[in-house]
């Protein structure tokens, strides 16, 4: 049971979830926030091409002034990575000092971006009616949104754990489109209260919320898979357990890939579990 949900939720979920069949490709986003790696990006993206991922798909976002250099360093290494984003305006155009456009960042061949991101709802008070906005200005421009929800500590203890999840898909995708081969949808939940520590939730409580969140994604199209992913400590050490207690699609993650080295036995991990089972 997640704590302190069943004082208060007032939307149903299962008791067990069901099995989940994960998806052949599982996806790492690389949140790198506001960093660059301890080695020079091409030095870092030389360590990675010379993985083999298989079928799954890396994800980097760097900050806005390296998406260019990161691009050419994809290109060069002819590595199995996307270059993603860490933000989006939530507008197309006009007076929005500092701000950069869904049309900007596809003009810097952006796959992904993330929307939504824990550390964006609480140092710049991102709602979930601005996030809607911004996946909409992500789809009309055929970039792939990766949506970030997750519970506070404060609303874990209150007990509102599945309805701030209910709330946040309801309003988040209000009036967006299926998602299609050119503007894919991942949602990926993080507790807010494990993002940027070495703490993950319980594998149990974890599950409990996937298969919370992957039975409104169903109603809602359920003609559609959509990933779902798990941030929120992760590591070299704690992806293999995750993995393999969790029905997990893929993982969103930060400090660690911040070190080539880090990031290259993350996905080591990832390859070695999807090649056992």
């Amino acid at each position: 049971m997640i704590p302190g949900s069943a004082r208060s939720s007032t939307v149903p979920y299962p008791p067990h979830p069901p099995y989940h069949e994960a998806l052949t490709a599982m996806y790492i986003v690389a949140n790198w926030k506001m960093n660059v790696p301890t080695e020079t990006i091409p030095t870092y993206m030389q360590q990675l091409s010379t993985l083999n991922l298989a079928a799954h798909q890396l994800i980097i976002c760097p900050p806005y002034p390296y998406l260019t250099e990161l691009g050419a360093a994809i290109h060069s290494t002819r590595a199995n990575c996307k270059l993603g984003a860490q933000n989006v305006a939530q507008a197309a155009a006009g007076a929005q000092t500092g701000e950069v456009s869904a049309a900007m960042l596809k003009h810097m061949n952006v796959h992904h971006c993330i929307v939504g991101h824990s550390e964006r709802r609480d140092l710049h008070h991102e709602t979930d009616i601005i996030i809607n906005h911004k996946i909409h200005q992500l789809q009309a421009s055929g970039m792939g949104a990766i949506i970030c929800i997750g519970e506070t500590a404060t609303q874990r203890a209150e007990g509102r754990t599945t309805t701030t999840i209910a709330h946040s898909l309801e309003v988040a995708l209000t009036d967006v489109a299926p998602p299609r081969a050119q503007a894919p949808l991942m949602v990926a939940y993080e507790p807010r209260w494990a993002i940027g520590s070495t703490s993950t939730a319980a594998p149990a409580d974890i599950n409990l919320v996937l298969s919370f969140i992957r039975d409104i994604l169903t109603k809602k199209w359920p003609h559609q898979t959509i990933p779902i992913l798990y941030g929120g400590g992760i590591t070299p050490t704690s992806i293999t357990p995750l993995l393999t207690a969790c029905a997990l699609d893929g993982v969103l993650c930060g400090g660690v890939s911040l070190r080539s080295e880090s990031l290259c036995s993350l996905l080591k991990a990832v390859t070695d579990h999807s090649a056992s089972n």
